[in-house]
């Protein structure tokens, strides 16, 4: 799985839910500006868009673990990110 960041192509191993989650997590704590907090329900929104983007462009999964339909939105199936 490759990512390009600032025209430069980066190898990445496959990373966990929780990592992804984590990414995010870290980048809305950089912008305090925005003032816009990060539910439980945005991340694991966030970390299906990230999967399905991952998917699309390279045609790998960014990580292994399942993600499921609930009723309020998509959630990651790792308890994992139960705690984010």
């Amino acid at each position: 799985l490759y990512i390009v960041s600032k025209c430069r192509k980066v190898e990445l191993s496959m990373v966990r839910a929780i990592d992804v989650a984590n990414y995010f997590l870290n980048y809305a704590d950089k912008d305090e500006d925005s003032g816009e907090l990060l539910s439980n329900l945005k991340i694991q929104k966030l970390v299906y868009y990230a999967q399905g983007f991952s998917l699309a462009i390279s045609g790998q999964p960014l990580f292994p673990e399942r993600i499921e339909a609930w009723m309020h939105g998509p959630v990651s199936s790792s308890r994992s990110l139960s705690g984010v």
